[in-house]
């Protein structure tokens, strides 16, 4: 019975290859279906198979037109409400319909299975919750090895009565039947269902099926997620290659961006997203990625503004809002410590506003549904901490949350950051939490990380951190290096936190230390060895140990970086040549820093600087200096170099000028009142 049971899924799970431009998207449609009940003899869970296998058959051949929990809208709720990927499948007709209102979904689909010796007869209907009215309902008997075939029927009667028009090509596809052996996809499907450590046994056997079957598209996006768990670089790779193969494939297409993203390759991602969503606008996960890589390459106002758009675009969707509200805010904060989140309009802000309160509602509503759900209570301590209430509610529903998810990291996590700036400054609690879950799980090297994340974000973002904020990093760092070792996420996670809050001398001993040893480098420095180098070249140079900084940084550039790491290690090879007098040298560099990041403004300011000092090329120095602050308006020092550049070139007057609007920002500062009486022959 069980070889019949994965001969009738391997026959099930058809996908086609998505026909985007073509095919017509009736606006709001959307479906959650339901665990079909089962009515068995043998005792196997055939309406929980029926039910998933259904909705990944009808959600997928469309590309994502039908929003099913499993890849539609909700699947991270579902995720949060449900834990795990067997669970995820077990939702009742009355979870389902509780589910839909929450989230905001039009239709539901229920039914059973019912499943005497060789004989199967399902019986189903999809209803509309706003009306209660049945709008499709069927019927279908036969034998295990015609059902295949009478469901794909049946998920193309349901795509037509929703309304959504497929293609010749479409329908065909979803009708095709595989020619992978039946053993293998038995035993892939089976593996699709454990847990994620199998992710390794897993991701060979999809990759032999899209061997043996190389128009099965699914087989191609299973293999490339179940990769991206142990080897994202290698999950790029598969999902380029099934790209290549099936351009038209929407799933295909967001797994390949995805990968994009997870391998820091942001630029091209951008150009994915933005050729995507130019044929499919109304995809929020897309809108996210996009956001995403713009915010990693540092483009603020894109993110902010995709970000915008797709809160507009989905103004009762609970959880795009919230993700909305809470990035932007937060990126916008994060850019220049909050000057371009004053830029915003109050039409902007009052998007993010409105989409923080939306998700506090939506969790209330979730957690009376499932009070016994931890996840429900961890999300609710953002949401409380977003909607500016006083930290006791965050600190009960921590104290909920923590009870029923023991070793509830993000709970710990979220509650700290509700302890953080903006609403709340109260480092004394924080240091508090931190040391009572260290107490309860001391050998854990995550809690001690996370602490230190926590710390570095106060000393980065509050405006008055604590004077303890850099010891407290340096010794929670040292225990999770020494507790997770030099191989771990947490000594690639240690130096950048220690390079970023300035504790230079631990940075450096820990680089060092895991430069001693490449083949024992953490993941992160296998896969981007040049982040390794900036970081140490960063902390010698800090320390003044500039011959070790040159070799570092050359060391960065000559194995490919990223756009920003490429950046700051030629900028810091100027900054290093300019300061021992080089000057030919620092402006080399310089100059190519600007080409590199021609939107950063620190190498055109130091560029200014260095010339203004040498008396060399002052024109072009005057030429960067007005670039800088064109870009950096805000900043006083570039006013500053401005100004000094000019008076170099005999221009007091205009440096006058500079100088007052350096002073404009920073009124108390002794070297400008200093340099204006300078400037104004007082």
């Amino acid at each position: 019975m069980r070889f019949r049971l994965f001969n009738f899924v391997i026959l099930l799970l058809l996908i086609l290859t998505s026909c985007q431009v073509s095919v017509e998207k009736p606006p709001g449609v959307s479906l959650l279906v339901a665990n079909f009940d089962t009515q068995s003899d043998d005792g196997q869970p055939w309406g929980v198979l029926f039910s998933r296998i259904l909705a990944d058959k009808i959600n997928f051949a469309p590309d994502e037109i039908i929003r099913s929990p499993f890849y539609g809208w909700v699947e991270e709720e579902i995720k949060t409400l449900y834990g795990d990927e067997r669970k995820r499948t077990a939702l009742s007709r009355r979870e389902a319909i509780q589910l839909a209102r929450i989230f905001g979904i039009k239709n539901v689909m229920t039914g059973v299975l019912k499943k005497h010796q060789n004989q199967v007869e399902v019986r189903g209907e999809i209803f509309d919750l706003d009306t209660s009215a049945t709008i499709v309902a069927f019927k279908l008997r036969g034998t295990l090895d015609e059902l295949p075939d009478l469901l794909s029927q049946s998920a193309l009667d349901t795509l037509k009565t929703l309304g959504v028009k497929l293609p010749r090509r479409n329908r065909k596809y979803i009708r095709r039947r595989t020619p992978s052996s039946y053993r293998q996809f038995e035993r892939a499907m089976n593996a699709y269902f454990l847990p994620e450590e199998r992710a390794t046994e897993s991701a060979e056997l999809w990759k032999k099926i899209a061997d043996e079957d190389p128009e099965f598209a699914f087989a191609y996006v299973e293999w490339a997620k179940r990769t991206a768990v142990e080897d994202s670089l290698n999950s790029y790779f598969i999902a380029q290659k099934a790209y290549q193969k099936f351009p038209h494939n929407g799933r295909i297409h967001q797994v390949y961006m995805a990968t994009l993203c997870n391998n820091k390759r942001y630029k091209k991602a951008v150009e994915e997203c933005e050729k995507f969503l130019k044929e499919n606008p109304d995809n929020p996960r897309v809108m996210l990625l996009l956001a995403f890589s713009y915010k990693e390459m540092e483009n603020y106002k894109d993110a902010v503004d995709t970000l915008k758009q797709a809160a507009l675009q989905y103004p009762h969707h609970w959880s795009m809002q919230y993700n909305c509200a809470w990035m932007a805010l937060e990126w916008a904060y994060r850019a220049r410590k909050g000057r371009y989140f004053n830029e915003l309009s109050s039409e902007e802000k009052q998007i993010f506003s409105d989409g923080v309160r939306l998700a506090l509602k939506k969790l209330l509503s979730a957690v009376e549904i499932y009070p016994e759900n931890g996840k429900i209570w961890t999300l609710l301590i953002n949401a409380y901490k977003e909607n500016g209430y006083p930290t006791e509610y965050a600190e009960r529903a921590f104290e909920k949350a923590y009870q029923l998810i023991p070793h509830n990291i993000q709970a710990y996590q979220n509650l700290l950051w509700a302890y953080s700036y903006g609403y709340s400054n109260e480092p004394d609690k924080a240091k508090a939490l931190i040391k009572r879950v260290i107490n309860d799980y001391p050998d854990d090297p995550e809690v001690y990380m996370e602490g230190a994340n926590f710390w570095w974000h106060t000393l980065r973002w509050n405006p008055s951190p604590p004077d303890y904020c850099r010891d407290e990093i340096t010794w929670l760092v040292d225990k999770a290096v020494e507790l997770g070792g030099l191989t771990s996420k947490y000594a690639s996670d240690g130096v950048y936190l220690l390079v970023d809050t300035e504790n230079y001398k631990q940075a450096y001993s820990l680089a060092k230390k895991i430069l001693a040893n490449p083949e024992g480098w953490p993941e992160q420095f296998r896969k981007f060895p040049h982040e390794i180098y900036r970081w140490a070249g960063e902390s010698a140079r800090k320390l003044g140990d500039y011959d070790n900084a040159l070799r570092y940084y050359q060391l960065c550039i000559d194995n490919k970086p990223c756009q920003t790491c490429g950046y700051e290690s030629v900028f810091g090879m100027g900054q290093i040549y300019g300061i021992r007098g080089e000057y030919d040298k620092a402006f080399e560099k310089l100059e190519l820093a600007t080409k590199v990041m021609p939107n950063e403004d620190t190498a055109y300011t130091n560029f200014a600087y260095f010339a203004q000092k040498s008396g060399k090329e002052l024109e072009k120095g005057l030429k960067y200096a007005l670039k800088a602050t064109q870009l950096k308006p805000y900043k006083a020092d570039n006013w500053r170099i401005l100004a000094q550049v000019y008076f170099k070139l005999g221009q007091p007057e205009k440096a006058l000028e500079a100088i007052e609007r350096a002073l404009r920002l920073k009124p108390h500062s002794a070297m400008y009142k200093r340099l204006k009486q300078q400037y104004s022959g007082k």
